[in-house]
Parts: C-alpha cells; sequence; structure tokens
C-alpha cells in the first residue's frame, strides 16, 4: 500500500464559500499511508481533519510529520491537530533548523502564551525533534519489508524551504510546494522528479501573476512551469497545488483546461482526493 491523500491544497490563507470551496479551503497537508506507516507532509489547516481521522483509523496515532518550512500556513493546524494531545500517540517532526533555532525550538516558539494556552512542553503525546538538511537521506522499513526513502531539496522561497521525494519500490511521488522555480533551476529539478508517479507542484500563481512585480520574491511557480517540468521529466500524474486564496473554483478550472492542453494528466488538488501508487 502506498496511499497519498489531499487533506489540503489552499496557500497563503484558509478561504471558504461557495465560490471557493470544490478545489479545498483548507490549507496545505497531504498525508502517505505506507502499510502501517504514517507520513504527513505540512501541518496546514487540512491536518486538523487528518488528525480526525487518525484517531479514529490508526488509534494510537504514529506518525511522522514532515515540515516544508514554518509559515503559518504550513503549521497551524497543529493547534487543532488531536493526536498532538492525546496521550498514547507517537509524533516525529522533520525540518530544518532557521534563523539560530532548532525545529524543536520552533515549534516551541509558535505554540506558547500569550499566543495559544499552552506550550509545547505541556504536551501529552510522545514527540521527537529531527533537525534535517537536503544533504540527508530519511529511510526505514515498513512491517511488510518495504523500503521508503525521503529525499528532501531545498528550494528557492523566503526564509527557505524544503520539498520531499519519496520513493516506495521504485514508484515515487515529489511533494514540490512554495517553490519559486527559476529558470536557471529547472535542470536540477528535473533530475529530482525524474520519471516520478505523482507530482504535487505549487501552481499559486498564473504565469502573468509570476512576472508581475507586486509579487516579486513571493516564493511561488505557476502551473506553465509545471507543465514544462512534468513533460521534461516524464511525470506519470501532475497534481497543482497551492491554490491562491482568492482563487475561485471556476478559474481553477480555467487553468487546468489550459495546463491540460500541455499536459494531459494533470489534475487539481481537491480535498479528499486519493492516489494509490503500489
Amino acid at each position: 500500500m502506498f496511499d497519498v491523500k489531499i487533506w489540503g491544497a489552499r496557500g497563503s490563507m484558509a478561504t471558504y464559500g461557495t465560490d471557493y470551496i470544490k478545489y479545498s479551503g483548507n490549507t496545505s497537508c497531504v498525508s502517505v499511508e505506507i502499510d502501517e506507516r504514517v507520513i504527513i507532509l505540512d501541518a496546514g489547516t487540512g491536518i486538523i481533519n487528518l488528525g480526525n481521522y487518525l484517531m479514529e483509523i490508526h488509534k494510537p496515532v504514529k506518525a511522522s510529520i514532515f515540515l516544508s518550512h514554518y509559515h503559518y500556513d504550513h503549521i497551524l493546524g497543529l493547534l487543532s491537530f488531536v493526536p498532538l494531545f492525546t496521550k498514547d500517540s507517537e509524533l516525529t517532526f522533520f525540518g530544518e533548523a532557521k534563523y539560530d533555532l532548532t525545529l524543536e525550538e520552533t515549534l516551541h516558539k509558535f505554540m506558547q502564551p500569550p499566543f495559544f494556552p499552552i506550550g509545547f512542553s505541556q504536551l501529552t503525546s510522545n514527540i521527537i525533534f529531527n533537525n534535517i538538511t537536503e544533504t540527508d537521506n530519511i529511510q526505514f522499513v515498513t512491517a511488510n519489508d518495504h523500503l521508503v526513502n525521503i529525499i528532501p531539496k531545498n528550494t528557492k522561497h523566503p526564509g527557505g524551504n524544503l520539498a520531499y521525494k519519496i520513493t516506495v519500490d521504485g514508484r515515487s511521488m515529489v511533494y514540490l510546494t512554495d517553490f519559486a522555480h527559476y529558470d536557471d533551476e529547472h535542470q536540477p529539478f528535473v533530475e529530482y522528479v525524474k520519471n516520478c508517479d505523482l507530482l504535487i507542484y505549487d501552481a499559486n500563481f498564473t504565469k502573468e501573476e509570476y512576472h508581475n512585480k507586486q509579487y516579486a520574491g513571493w516564493g511561488h511557480s505557476h502551473w506553465e512551469k509545471a507543465t514544462k517540468l512534468a513533460n521534461d521529466a516524464n511525470v506519470k500524474k501532475l497534481i497543482l497545488f497551492h491554490h491562491k486564496s482568492d482563487r475561485t473554483d471556476a478559474e481553477l478550472e480555467e487553468i487546468l483546461r489550459g495546463a491540460r492542453e500541455k499536459f494531459i494528466n494533470t489534475f487539481l488538488a481537491k480535498e479528499g482526493d486519493h492516489y494509490q501508487l503500489l
């Protein structure tokens, strides 16, 4: 089993309303289940519903949480992630040290009074923190003897960011969000995602927005770069992700039509979408 599920795909700010709800109102969170192992990619508001699911299906919850970076839209859901507040849960966090703070120090700083009633040190769940960089190669073996290999990679985003490539028995998915995708970096990312079965890609902007000085330095990409990367790297399936917070469902579907003209196997990330790779 190598199951990938979208729990949140909106960028920057959670969104609600009839014009926005079809393609995800919650911010970034993707789960990957490989046999008994649960891997979580980012902890935006989508992780709240994931936590409720895990409490029903996988109790006691044991999961590895890989954070791309610590902007609020990627960690805010931790404040309502039920397993974090549950005694029997075992949660292992992975992420970069930044601004002279370890991963543990960063999350402790994020969750503390007066911003939240309790701090990380008061939680009863069993928590482990692992500082990683793009030079690390994380591996583990599942109960069914599947070797899981996770390779992080730096991307250009304010404050830094990690992409993640997960490979199991020759099948792979890449979580590549919050990613500026400059032209001179294209080929290294072709090599990183080459032949992957599933590419989840930051398509926050349109091409026109990407080149607008208003958004210079925001550290996001657009769907035309997504389709070029998917074609050049022989990707099997492309998922457009990190939808701009004010992008309506109708506007997203217009983007999808354009993207499929360039790469037919393109989809819009939507809460509840499920992809089985093994």
